[in-house]
């Protein structure tokens, strides 16, 4: 399965989505303040940045994979601009260019069948690239823990480490010879906590993301090193236009300049 741009953000850019959800929780309080000074209406206030925040809300839901130069972007911002536009507020951009990870290629083999449904996990601040297939026995280790895959060969292997145990961990794994980690989570794994897993460790190690019913599915969860997996993946830097967007002297998207 090949991976598009559009799909890569969905592990990859998860400081940036953090980033843009903390910008709404502001964004929308500074629209219902400003509201509320221009029509004076105090108790109104509360109600007003609770309303203005869910809207914005689930109007980004429409648009995940906010990769920037990404349409999905774009429409958010537009969403925000209407906000600003809505209480008379004149909001500004200030456009550059920036890389972003374009994915050529990501697929994972287990057993000799393809197994649906697998994505990159943000690589850092360097690109996923194998520039040749990365192959070996495919092995469950648990949470990754030490205690967990005790008794088991992790050398040379692909680790299958489930994200929803506690305490899980991939950097015991990368320490003990591991060739590449397949992460499996599901509804209780949000991008936050994902990333505090994915960054516990070096960069350049190559790491993949699936649902707990697609690795299921595909027996990941039983694996005992009898069967080879093969992972083709490669990314890309490429240059993308994206844009800050400023309310007179304040960035939305992150903060105030001096």
């Amino acid at each position: 399965m090949t991976i598009n741009n559009s799909m890569i953000s969905t592990l990859s850019n998860f400081v940036g989505r953090s980033a843009r959800f903390m910008a709404c929780a502001l964004l929308s309080v500074s629209i219902a303040h400003y509201a509320r000074a221009q029509a004076g209406a105090d108790a109104g206030a509360t109600n007003g940045s609770s309303t203005v925040y869910s809207r914005l809300y689930s109007e980004f839901s429409k648009y995940p994979h906010r990769i920037a130069g990404s349409e999905n972007l774009e429409n958010s911002f537009k969403a925000i601009e209407r906000e600003f536009e809505a209480v008379g507020v004149a909001a500004h951009r200030q456009e550059f260019m920036t890389l972003v990870q374009d994915t050529e290629d990501c697929s994972f083999t287990y057993g000799g069948n393809p197994v649906d449904g697998v994505y990159m996990v943000d690589n850092g601040p360097a690109p996923f690239v194998l520039d040749e297939p990365l192959e070996g026995p495919v092995v469950y280790a648990g949470n990754g823990s030490l205690k967990a895959i005790d008794g088991k060969d992790v050398q040379g292997t692909i680790a299958v480490v489930d994200a929803a145990l506690p305490e899980a961990t991939v950097s015991e794994l990368f320490m003990r010879g591991a060739k590449a980690v397949v992460i499996v989570g599901d509804e209780t794994i949000d991008q936050w906590r994902l990333s505090r897993l994915n960054y516990s460790t070096v960069s350049l190690v190559p790491r993949l993301y699936i649902s707990r019913e697609a690795a299921d599915a595909a027996g990941l969860l039983t694996a005992d090193g009898s069967e080879a997996g093969t992972i083709h993946a490669r990314s890309v830097l490429v240059d993308r236009k994206t844009c800050n967007l400023w309310r007179g002297e304040c960035r939305v998207a992150g903060g105030c300049r001096d």
